[in-house]
């Protein structure tokens, strides 16, 4: 089957089709650090809403055998990509547009791990934005938007009022270290977000980080960078004792995100409301993400494995 010019790159049964209109190749390389958080899953259930060409469902089904994927989309080519790509099982078209009205009844029964919009909330008319981005978030565990920069017309121009209602959920932008025509953020009810930025170290870090390896079972066969990120907080970050797990040389370690990409957080256990956290990776990051002193960065972790103010998110031991 010949397919005309489409949006979104066609994969049928791995193989590149056919180009589209977008570069699909480098969005997707934006979003491949952000996905390693589901590495570690078994399964997760994931929902491509305004799915296109299935170009993201394919090729994370690809990477994640695992992924349970449901793909909305309302136009008929994807039908055709669907059935020739048949031997992929977990993955579920719902072939047919479907509406606000329509997503709430969805959201009585249906839960995701994770739900994609990419570039999808501009289809949608300005004064169902709000209610249409609770939607997906009480749907979903984490949500990820792509949306145009506000002085970035498309052809609806509802750039600025899409990217005002996404922005006011505080969302994480995974894109930080790679120029896309529009920007990718992620929001997760689960997490709880420092923002930081980057700052120099005094190579300490390579005599401890190789006993760090030896000891962390977590880390399994993965080596370590020897040496770790140093980050500065703009307010303290406290860990959850009872969470973490105790290493070498005093330091607690609890896993956490780093623009969204899954890493390790490590703090003396002598350091209470401390602003100052360094970052283990198997990757050296200043290199993965072009990061240099200063440099903002986002550092998120699961709610549960930090005390924050006077009432916190847990009764918890701080560190």
């Amino acid at each position: 089957m010949k397919f005309k010019l489409q949006y979104q790159d066609i994969i049928i049964n791995n193989k590149l089709i056919r180009k589209g209109d977008r570069d699909c190749d480098r969005r997707y390389s934006a979003m491949k650090p952000f996905l390693e958080r589901y590495k570690q899953d078994g399964h997760f259930n994931v929902l491509d809403f305004g799915a296109n060409c299935g170009y993201y469902t394919w090729m994370i089904k690809q990477d994640y055998p695992n992924a349970q994927i449901t793909m909305v989309e309302g136009k008929e080519i994807i039908k055709d990509i669907y059935e020739l790509n048949n031997q992929v099982k977990g993955v579920k078209l719902i072939n047919e547009f479907i509406h606000l009205n329509e997503l709430k009844e969805m959201a009585k029964t249906k839960h995701y791990d994770l739900i994609l919009l990419l570039s999808v909330l501009h289809h949608f008319n300005e004064d169902v934005l709000d209610d249409l981005i609770d939607t997906f978030i009480q749907m979903g565990t984490t949500v990820l938007f792509e949306i145009d920069e506000p002085d970035h017309p498309n052809y609806r121009r509802l750039e600025k009022p899409v990217y005002e209602a996404v922005m006011k959920k505080k969302p994480i932008q995974i894109n930080t270290w790679i120029d896309l025509e529009r920007p990718m953020y992620y929001y997760s009810k689960d997490e709880i977000v420092f923002n930081t930025h980057v700052e120099s170290g005094m190579n300490l870090a390579n005599q401890h980080t190789w006993m760090i390896n030896n000891q962390f079972g977590w880390f399994g066969h993965t080596n370590l960078y020897p040496g770790t990120l140093n980050l500065r907080s703009q307010r303290p970050i406290n860990f959850c004792k009872n969470q973490a797990v105790k290493v070498a040389m005093g330091y607690f370690i609890l896993p956490a995100y780093l623009n969204g990409y899954p890493i390790f957080s490590m703090m003396k256990d002598f350091s209470p409301n401390s602003t100052f956290i360094e970052i283990l990776s198997p990757k050296k990051l200043r290199q993965k993400f072009y990061l240099m002193d200063s440099d903002p960065v986002t550092l998120s972790f699961k709610k549960d494995f930090i005390r924050e103010g006077r009432n916190g998110y847990l009764n918890c031991n701080i560190i």
